[in-house]
C-alpha cells in the first residue's frame, strides 16, 4: 500500500496502522478512528501434546504467564496493542 502508492484506504488493526505512520509513510498517510471499533483476539494456548513431546512445558507456560506481567503489558501498549 505503501511502498507503491496503490490504493487510497488501507483498513488495519490500531498497532499496524501505528507502523505505517511512523516507519513506513511519515507524512504521507493519515490515521482516521472510526466511531466504533472491532474486537480482534489473539489467543494463546499451551498445546500440551506438543509441549510435553518436546519438554518444553515449564518453558510454555512461564512465556505465557509473562505475558500477562507489568513489562509485557507496557510494552504491549507502547506498541498500541491493546
Amino acid at each position: 500500500f505503501t511502498q507503491r502508492g496503490l490504493g487510497d484506504v488501507l483498513i488495519t488493526t490500531e498497532n499496524e496502522a501505528h507502523l505505517v505512520v511512523t516507519q513506513h509513510a511519515k507524512g504521507k498517510v493519515e490515521i482516521v478512528y472510526p466511531s466504533y471499533s472491532v474486537n480482534i483476539d489473539n489467543p494463546v494456548a499451551i498445546v500440551s501434546s506438543v509441549t510435553d513431546k518436546k519438554g518444553s512445558t515449564a518453558a510454555a507456560t512461564a512465556y505465557l504467564n509473562a505475558l500477562w506481567d507489568k513489562p509485557a503489558q507496557e510494552l504491549m501498549a507502547q506498541l498500541y496493542l491493546r
